[in-house]
């Protein structure tokens, strides 16, 4: 059960029927460029791969004494670090350092200059997108937005966000020394030492 935005408690969406209104069609390309125009897109980076890359153990025991066995363990992998997501619509740095220097020259639909480098970038101005955005639900269907939603990098979408992108990876070595004592003549007993590094 979902309950709807805005703390309601009637119910809105159940698990026995999870798409009152009918699972949604893909657009496919029908549309070109304005397939999705309006939304948020989550992308998923072909070929990232998730977790542990090929592992190589080597293991040797070897009996020293009749009631004395050690053993040698080496093991080396390669693990990749997926992100959990990443917002790639992020305001570019270089529009910061701009609104910096010149937010004084720039006014919004009713005439009024911004008074700070925020003011700039929440000045209200005129939507190019208005008319082409058919998603009755879109913030960017509006006559008017932000100004910050026109200096992101896909001013067309509310977010674009890559899916558990491959940011990086961690080589690990590891080896064990276990010597054990067999329970013989009332005594027995294990020493161990582990050495690692990433």
């Amino acid at each position: 059960m979902v309950i709807a935005p805005g703390g309601t408690a009637a119910p809105t969406v159940f698990l026995t029927n999870p798409f009152p209104g009918g699972i949604p069609a893909p657009p496919g390309s029908s549309q070109g460029p304005l397939t999705l125009m309006g939304q948020g897109i989550t992308i998923a980076t072909s070929g990232a791969s998730d977790g542990v890359q090929p592992t190589v153990e080597f293991r040797v025991q070897r009996q020293l004494a009749r009631d004395l066995v050690l053993d040698l363990a080496y093991v080396a992998a390669t693990l990749n670090l997926p992100a959990a997501s990443l917002n790639l619509n992020q305001l570019p740095p270089e529009y910061l350092d701009f609104a910096r220097a010149h937010f004084a020259e720039y006014k919004d639909v009713s005439g009024a200059a911004a008074t700070s480098a925020a003011g700039f970038f929440s000045a209200q101005v005129v939507n190019p997108f208005a008319d082409l955005i058919t998603n009755p639900n879109s913030s960017l269907r509006s006559a008017t937005v932000t100004a910050r939603s026109f200096f992101r990098r896909f001013p067309q979408y509310t977010g674009v966000t890559d899916y558990r992108p491959h940011v990086g990876s961690l080589n690990y070595k590891r080896l064990q020394i276990n010597l054990q004592k067999r329970f013989a003549r009332g005594v027995g007993g294990t020493a161990s030492y582990v050495w690692s590094r990433q």
